[in-house]
């Protein structure tokens, strides 16, 4: 299948006393890889949202007024801060990490091409699209936020709370 997204690899000192939990993907591992992810996608799209306003390095629109890859929401929307699947989306466990981005069969309206395809179009550039990168690696302060909230968690009798 085709995918377009960042891999993410949590270091996290000694793993021992969870392998059970993430060999099962449950637990206290699985309840600090869901909060990275929301964290991710909620910075993947405030980064997106800047720069389809100018804000950031993607080349302007040149036949047109208005918002940098905005037209009909749909590669925004597939970055929403949820661990829920979405159309289009991709939230991949990997070991000690996940995969986030853009994947699966969903279509950009009817015939169009999937939401993949289109993604790595704006990301790469194709024929006349410059490219747009959308999925990049956090940045530091948001790494820094992902780890802190894994080691609370992992440190946490109650990491729900």
């Amino acid at each position: 299948m085709t995918s377009i997204g960042v891999r993410v690899n949590l270091k996290i000192g000694d793993f021992k006393r969870f392998q059970r939990e993430i060999n099962t993907g449950t637990g206290r591992f699985q309840v600090g890889l869901r909060m990275a992810v929301i964290r991710y996608r909620t910075f993947i799209q405030r980064r997106y949202n800047r720069f389809s306003r100018g804000g950031g390095d993607w080349a302007p629109l040149k036949s047109r007024e208005g918002s940098i890859l905005r037209d009909t929401n749909t590669l925004f929307t597939a970055l929403s801060p949820t661990f829920e699947p979405i159309a289009g989306s991709l939230n991949k466990p990997i070991p000690f990490g996940f995969e986030v981005g853009y994947g699966g069969s969903a279509t950009h309206g009817g015939d169009g091409p999937t939401i993949v395809q289109l993604a790595i179009w704006h990301q790469t550039g194709a024929g006349y699209l410059p490219a747009r990168e959308i999925i990049v690696v956090p940045d530091v302060s948001t790494a820094k936020a992902m780890a802190r909230d894994m080691e609370r968690v992992l440190n946490s009798d109650n990491p729900i709370s």
